[in-house]
């Protein structure tokens, strides 16, 4: 247990500042909160705790301490100190587990196929905005400090969607947990214990039950059933892998840098929808340095597709697109901005490894080299037309390991009910 302090507790006690003559009474806590029951939890979204932080400046006062018999009378105050660590979320996270399970609602480890399903996750993150802390400690010359007292926690919950790759709520909780007794591990105690209470909150939350309880299989609100579009090519013809990179395109928006690619005489751009994000509007920058400003026509978050509208381009030949489904082995080549949007038309090689089907969702895996920044790049075969768009990596701990995702051009055309003639 760090909470940020180095907890050396005699130390810390021993250096902290006296307010003065000041008698300080119990925290209050906020009301405790008890969920009511959900209908059809079963069938509700698998909850993921995947990250906590604490938004505490250095130095900032998260409590007072007294002594055992004296806790109120000339508090000291207790100093917040910064540590650049990652937490270890396994209790917590078996808090919330706990909590969700006693609902109904499903939980990370009681689906023995949940590490092929990442989809069908909701990642939760809690970034603990303020603490509030009265400890009254004990300090026997014979034993170790025990602690009693008060924590509030006040929490920030930020629900992810990977399906739509986007954060679709953020909820506010405040919630504390009193000791009476006093326990070596007692600040420990506490903190868990305000963070179940916070997440008890969490789970009575009325927008956050509607995330759970959306139906991953169906669209969300922000998804739409577009009207059929007609695009040209025309006068497209196979080239070479490398000359896609002349119809390749970094994509620059709100949430950063991505790749796309030209598919019409008209200026038609597909890229992925987490590429664009929420923007209207982006910045289409060709690989000769010349920009163009582009308008979001079309997105669908759930096949991760989105459709750019520029003015129509001089000298630029849109890909051809090839429709039918690769083989396994076949020679692929990647083509897009990674890393860096200094590193625009990087062009990799590999092969094609296999068809996926996750969530009901086709994908074409591939050895081919990507990193972040090459999504939304087209993935093109030998004879340069687009068989898929480059859409995820497989990296643990940010470690390459050559599997990756690519969306099948016939199924982000069909999302966004495009047709392409030439």
């Amino acid at each position: 247990m760090r909470l940020g302090l180095r907890l050396a507790w005699a130390s810390v006690l021993l250096g902290a500042i006296w307010v003065g003559d000041v008698i300080a009474a119990p925290l209050p806590l906020p009301p405790s909160i008890v969920p009511a029951p959900i209908e059809n939890a079963g069938g509700a979204r698998l909850l993921k705790l995947d990250r906590l932080v604490f938004r505490l400046r250095d130095g900032q006062v998260w409590g007072t301490s007294g002594t055992w018999l004296f806790c109120d009378v000339a508090p000291r105050s207790l100093y917040w100190k910064a540590e650049e660590q990652d937490w270890d979320l396994s209790r917590f996270s078996a808090i919330l587990n706990e909590e969700a399970a006693r609902l109904g609602l499903p939980i990370e480890g009681d689906n023995l196929f949940e590490a092929s399903r990442p989809a069908d996750s909701l990642l939760l993150g809690a970034a603990v905005d303020n603490v509030e802390t009265r400890l009254c400690v004990l300090e026997p010359a014979d034993r170790a400090y025990s602690f009693r007292g008060e924590m509030i926690l006040a929490i920030e919950w930020q629900i992810y969607d990977p399906l739509q790759r986007r954060l679709v709520s953020r909820v506010k909780t405040r919630a504390g947990f009193r000791l009476h007794l006093g326990y070596e591990d007692g600040i420990d105690r506490l903190l868990h214990g305000a963070f179940r209470e916070n997440a008890l909150a969490l789970l009575a939350d009325d927008d956050f039950r509607q995330q759970v309880l959306t139906d991953p299989g169906t669209p969300h609100s922000v998804a739409q059933q577009w009207p059929p579009l007609r695009l040209t090519a025309s006068g497209v013809q196979p080239r070479p892998p490398a000359a896609a990179a002349q119809s390749a395109v970094s994509v620059l928006s709100d949430a950063g840098h991505g790749s796309g690619f030209l598919v019409s005489s008209n200026g038609e751009i597909l890229t992925n929808a987490h590429v664009v994000g929420r923007s209207k509007y982006v910045k289409v920058r060709w690989t000769d340095g010349t920009e163009a400003l582009g308008e979001v026509v079309r997105s669908d978050p759930r096949r991760d597709v989105a459709l750019i509208k520029i003015a129509p381009p001089e000298g630029r030949a849109p890909l051809r697109l090839e429709q039918s489904p690769p083989q396994a082995g076949e020679d692929v080549y990647a083509v897009g901005t990674p890393l860096d949007e200094a590193f625009e038309g990087t062009i990799t090689r590999g092969i094609v490894s296999a068809t996926r089907v996750t969530d009901g969702l086709r994908f074409i895996q591939s050895d081919v080299t990507v990193n972040p920044g090459n999504s939304g790049g087209p993935l093109v075969n030998s004879r340069g037309q687009v068989i898929a768009i480059t859409v995820a990596s497989f990296q643990p701990g940010r470690t390459p390991t050559g599997i990756n995702l690519f969306i099948p051009i016939a199924d982000a055309l069909s999302a966004l009910n495009i047709q392409v003639r030439d």
